[in-house]
């Protein structure tokens, strides 16, 4: 029994070896986990430069990501009545279809100003996030006013697309012509959704817009604590180091085993192993501890027990939280029927696929040192 479980094991590390999708997501860890880790090392403007530029990235992935649950979700409301929609609109998209108008990157552009108000202080970073929600409920009853617009809005859209689309389509269909005729697809639907459904596709609009700002400024949180003197910058070196461990050893654990590992939430995301994931939580936990360790001086053994224990516990409570993020953001492509959030980080899929860990480790690593602080 253990000489094949060997032979299964060297099996699939011999595929893994022959893995060019491993090779190129291996070599995209390789040059953007250490630039990461230096420009959030180097001072507090440089972290926020990075944290624009996930922030950023992230809300225009979203906002693909958005559209495309908010069209699943109204179509699965009318299944059983016109099953032939249901057929007609793919199973699973490689990312959302549609491109980003210039309405969508001014909403991104403005949405990050939160990194902006987080430099300034966590009573700035409140106002912010409280102004957001205060103008999402505006432009949400705006639309509610005037449901022509949004009709008009999707027409001159799928025109758009229609448009440069026409002089290729009779040539043959090349993977753009195939893609253009996705979003036409998709577009066609979305229009009859706004038309169609009304408060219910703004109100599922709404809540899924302000979701995404909440999620995605989970990626602000080091800001906030970035100059907290002992222990701002180590805590953000060491839950990014962390969960980036958290991630490698995951995925590389469960590859090397396949055939003999359990699912960690088959309906969610069957490829996700238990053992990894323990294994996974446990090597962040240490490297966290380790990196806490060598930031203090060596000096957590010196004060006792007691600190060593309390930030291992950390650690491991940032692994699991990491290994939540990652299946909440599984749980929210597979909803949208799409297997990557974009296509900017090779190997890896968009900007959410690499930092969707990160997006709950942050803030937990907010609240963990808040409770430090409140007890000490």
């Amino acid at each position: 029994m253990t000489t094949d479980k060997v032979k299964i094991v060297s099996t699939n590390i011999h595929t893994m070896s022959g893995d060019t999708n491993l090779f190129v997501r291996s070599l995209t860890i390789a040059l953007v986990g250490p630039t990461a880790v230096l420009l959030a090392a180097y001072n507090k403007y440089t972290c926020a430069l990075l944290i624009w530029f996930f922030f950023f990235f992230g809300m225009l992935e979203w906002s693909g990501i958005r559209r495309h649950i908010k069209v699943a979700l109204l179509l699965d409301s009318e299944r059983g009545r016109d099953d032939a929609k249901h057929e007609a609109i793919p199973k699973e998209y490689a990312a959302p279809v549609f491109s980003h108008s210039a309405i969508i990157i001014l909403k991104a552009i403005c949405s990050s100003l939160v990194i902006v108000a987080a430099c300034i202080g966590v009573d700035v970073f409140l106002l912010f996030l409280t102004l957001y929600f205060l103008g999402c409920t505006l432009l949400t009853l705006c639309g509610q006013s005037d449901p022509e617009k949004g009709v008009s809005v999707e027409r001159q859209r799928m025109d758009n697309v229609m448009a440069q689309s026409a002089p290729t389509r009779q040539v043959s269909l090349s993977s753009e012509n195939s893609r253009s005729e996705m979003l036409l697809l998709f577009l066609r639907e979305e229009l009859r959704m706004v038309a169609e459904k009304g408060p219910a596709e703004l109100f599922i609009n709404f809540c899924l817009e302000y979701f995404g700002f909440v999620w995605i400024t989970g990626v602000t949180y080091p800001i906030l604590v970035y100059d907290i003197e002992g222990l701002g910058r180590p805590w953000i070196l060491a839950s990014l180091v962390g969960n980036f461990t958290v991630d490698i050893v995951a995925l590389l654990v469960g590859r090397s085993m396949k055939g003999m590992t359990h699912p960690l939430c088959q309906s969610i995301s069957p490829k996700k192993s238990i053992e990894g994931a323990v294994l996974g939580v446990l090597a962040g936990a240490f490297i966290f501890l380790w990196i806490v360790n060598f930031a203090s001086g060596g000096g957590v053994l010196e004060r006792g027990w007691g600190p060593f224990f309390l930030n291992f516990t950390f650690g491991l409570l940032l692994g699991v939280m990491g290994v939540v993020g990652d299946l909440l953001q599984s749980l929210l492509k597979r909803t949208a029927r799409i297997k990557d959030s974009g296509y900017l980080m090779p190997g890896h899929g968009g900007v959410l696929d690499r930092i969707d860990g990160l997006l709950l480790v942050f803030p937990t690593m907010y609240c963990c040192m808040r409770f430090m602080n409140l007890f000490s």
